[in-house]
Order: structure tokens, then sequence, then C-alpha cells
């Protein structure tokens, strides 16, 4: 039997570690207490630490929506992943997205424009408000007519309106002279070959018809009310046993007499009742014309009334008969700059105070004085500057200065007709004005 060889041993010793010095084993061991004192440090802070925030979605301007790389959400490790492709939209997705898009923004310009052509039938909430609709604000574009073309038919009357694209029709009740051009019951002195026998029966189709109406009432210039009897006149004071004419020729009725307030304010009420939605009045002043003599009034306040106030005393009875939304107080131009004091204009800015809401300023270039006081120096623009700008900075300075007493006061510029309706149209137009009087 043979035997088994025996195993050899590694007879080399493995080299020992060097040993260290007891410097060495001290500075070890402090490390080694250090280590563990900080991983119990950390350790404790972990189990103390709140539960960790949700990654919120992150969205980047370099992206649009339906990007192949739009990134989705952020990752647990801080960085962006893009979306899977099974939630990305395919081209035919994308392409229906679209294609819904245009139909429903053309879905919304149809019933928008269905509903302003149903808001414009007549009916009950018809877009052009009656007289007795009192309390609706409307924009106001007249076109002025005479007496003569007051006897015209209502429709031709209408389609000029048409053209000039206005919604209201301005007539002359009583015209600048004192001429009432209206069958009356109120006017006085003799009548005229001026009045139109059916016109009353032309403002009830007019308003009937949609279209609202106004009456121009000259107030105080009236020489019709006092050619039989004169006892209402402003007097010359060197001859106070005549009457008082201005450059025109035409008499002035006294404001100071109660009997002057009682006729005017007659005609206010008859127009009214007699179907027209507004009152327009103007010359509520004392005479302005430079080349008069003095004037003299007889009334019995004379002494204890100043003029100002004797005006507003009128305007306060006016409102009284139409309401803030149906009178309109005509103003000169160059009498929102004068002082009240001041005569040399139909119209004091301090009138503003009457409590009225809707003011006719007359900004007609063509009647602008050239030797009289010109406050807003137009005269020496009216040559060289755009009537646009003109009627345009004229509203503007109208409503600065009745804003001072009314909170929203409506501002109407009057302007000249010269027949270019398309011409006119298109000058309104570059101004902005809604609210005009196309004289």
């Amino acid at each position: 039997m043979k035997k088994k060889a025996k195993r050899k041993r590694d007879s080399t010793q493995p080299t020992p570690a060097p040993r260290m010095t007891r410097r060495e084993a001290r500075i070890a061991a402090r490390l080694s207490e250090e280590q563990r004192e900080t991983r119990e440090i950390f350790r404790e802070r972990m189990k103390n630490a709140p539960p960790r925030m949700t990654v919120k979605t992150v969205r980047t301007r370099g992206y649009y929506r339906f990007s192949a790389d739009y990134p989705s959400d952020v990752g647990a490790d801080g960085y962006r992943e893009n979306r899977p492709p099974a939630k990305k939209l395919s081209t035919k997705g994308k392409a229906l997205a679209a294609a819904l898009g245009v139909i429903f923004f053309c879905l919304g310009f149809i019933g928008t424009k269905a509903a302003a052509l149903i808001s414009m039938l007549p009916g009950d909430t018809d877009y052009l408000a009656t007289p007795s609709d009192a309390d609706a604000v409307h924009e106001i574009a007249a076109l002025r007519f005479s007496a003569e073309e007051l006897s015209e038919s209502a429709d031709e009357l209408k389609r000029r309106l048409d053209r000039y694209g206005c919604n209201t029709a301005l007539f002359e009740y009583k015209d600048a002279a004192g001429y009432v051009t209206f069958p009356s019951a109120v006017a006085r002195g003799a009548a005229d070959d001026r009045v139109v026998a059916d016109a009353w029966e032309t403002v009830t189709a007019l308003e009937e018809a949609g279209i609202r109406t106004a009456a121009y009432i000259s107030c105080f210039r009236d020489s019709a009310a006092l050619s039989e009897d004169d006892d209402w006149a402003v007097r010359d004071f060197d001859d106070p046993d005549e009457p008082l004419y201005d450059g025109d020729g035409v008499m002035w009725l006294d404001p100071y007499q109660p009997e002057t307030t009682a006729y005017l304010t007659g005609l206010i009420r008859e127009a009214l009742d007699g179907g027209f939605s507004y009152v327009v009045l103007d010359h509520v002043s004392f005479p302005y014309d430079l080349t008069l003599t003095t004037p003299y009034y007889s009334g019995a306040d004379v002494a204890a009334q100043g003029e100002n106030s004797v005006l507003l005393d009128f305007l306060a009875q006016a409102l009284d008969e139409t309401g803030t939304n149906q009178l309109i107080l005509m103003c000169d131009v160059n009498g929102i700059a004068a002082q009240a004091a001041n005569r040399t204009n139909r119209y004091g800015g301090s009138l503003f105070t009457c409590g009225a809401e809707i003011f006719a300023l007359d900004a007609r270039l063509s009647l602008l004085p050239e030797k009289e006081p010109d406050p807003l120096g137009l005269s020496a623009l009216k040559n060289d500057v755009p009537v646009a700008f003109i009627l345009s900075a004229c509203s503007q300075a109208a409503a600065s200065k009745a804003s001072e007493y009314v909170s929203d006061p409506k501002i109407l510029v009057c302007v000249e007709n010269d027949g270019n309706a398309d011409g006119l149209r298109e000058l309104l137009s570059h101004t902005g004005l809604k609210d005009y009087i196309v004289w």
C-alpha cells in the first residue's frame, strides 16, 4: 500500500503589521470616536427630518405643448424626464385639436353677430330708446332741419338722417328771431307764415319710427313775442321808453320779468307734451352784442338779484319741466373761458352750475367774431389747423370745464353742414366724436 505524500506546509510567515507607537494609537482612537459621533448625529437628523415633498411639474418657455421632448415632471433625483411616447399626441391628434379650436372660434363669432342683430330688432328692448325711457343714456347725433325742411315728409327726413349717420332730428321750434314754427296755443305775437301746419304729425311719425326729435328754443332773444307788445323787452338805458335792439335788429326779453319766465317754460312744456324727446335752449343770457348801448331792466328784483342768479333761477324752472336727461343747454365756444360777467358770449361758463348734464357747444368756426374777444384763440387757428383737431379740442375743453360741476357731462359739438354728407361723416369719425349736432 502506497503511502500518501505529506503535504508541504508553507514555511513563509505573513509579514506582521507595523506596530503603532503609543502616539499613533491615541490619534487613531480619537478619530474613530469622532466618526462614531458623526454617524450617530446623522442618523438622529434623518429620523427627525420632515417627509420629502413631491416635486412639482416643471414647464419651460423653450418647449411648446406638443413638442416631442416636452418635459413632464421632475424626477426624484431632480432631473427632468420626457413624457412617455404613449402620452404624446400624434400628428392626427394635433390636427384634430386644431380643427376643433377653429370650429369653436367660428361658432362663437357667429353667435356674437347673431346676438347683435337680434338686439337691433324692434321689441321690448329697442336699441333706440323712446322718450319714456328716462334713465337711458344715448349717443345724440342730431341733424338740424329748418322750418322749410320741416314741411317735407317724414320718410324724406329719415333718408336725410341716414345719409349723415344721425339718429336725432333737431327742429327750430322757436327760431333765433323768436318765431314759433309749430302750431302753438302758447306762442306770443302775430302769427307768421313760417308756421308748418302738419309739423306735429311729422314729429309723431319720426318718434314712432325710432327717430328721436329735439326742439330748438331761442329763449331771451325774441322779436316775435315783442312785435305787438314790448312790455317784456329789455329797454334802452338812454331812452327807457324804447326797446333795445342788438346788432341784427332783434329785441330781447327781459329775464327779470316773471312773465318772461312763465312764457318760456310754457313753450318748453308744450314741446315735450307734443312728443319731443329733447329741448335745446339757446340764448340763455342777457344781450351780449358789443355794439349795444347800455341796457336797462325794469324787473322788480333788479337791485336785489344779479344777472347770473336770474339765469340760474330760470334754468331751475326749465329743469323742473324737462329733467336733466331731456334738457340740452347751448353754449358759446368762447364762453367756456370767459368770465361770468362778460357779455361778449351767448353763454357764460358759470351756468355749468345750473344742474343740467347735457351741453351743446357751438364750435362753428364761421361764427367766430373777428373783432370780439377770443379767449381760446380759435380765430387765429381756424385757417391753419385742421377742423377735426379744433372740434376735438373744444369738446375736451368743455368736458373739462363742465366736469368741475357735473359728474358725467355729455358734450354735443355743433358742426357746420356744407352739404358733403360723406366728407362730414369721415371728419366726425376721425375726431372720434359720438355726440354732435350737424347745423
